[in-house]
């Protein structure tokens, strides 16, 4: 009987029915997950926009007090880099320009 199907080719048939199942619920999942990822990056992306204005806004403010700080003496541009720095540090904190944290009005129980 040629016609027939045997049992052998039955079972590798349905083996092979079953893998591909398997595979396009895995295809479905990974399409969803990328989905998901996809949308989470464009809300991250859109969030970035808006606060990368005031990012720079800050950068410009610390750069003019640098520059401001170079200004008042020239010769500072003559010092080394790092010593040019440490005073800036210094000149920051006189001018109150250094964010301190708020001091609660209770001491520290220890």
């Amino acid at each position: 009987m040629p016609d027939a199907i045997s049992s052998t080719q039955l079972i590798l048939l349905t083996s092979i029915l079953g893998v591909l199942l398997l595979l396009a619920l895995i295809l479905t999942r990974i399409s969803n997950n990328l989905a998901r990822v996809s949308r989470h990056l464009n809300d991250v992306t859109k969030r970035m926009d808006g606060s990368s204005s005031k990012e720079i806004e800050t950068r410009q403010e610390s750069l003019s007090a640098y520059e401001t700080f170079l200004g008042e003496d020239p010769e500072r541009l003559k010092l080394p880099k790092k010593e040019r720095f440490r005073l800036y540090r210094i000149w920051r904190k006189e001018k109150g320009l250094n964010w301190t944290p708020p001091h609660s009005g209770s001491e520290p129980q220890g």
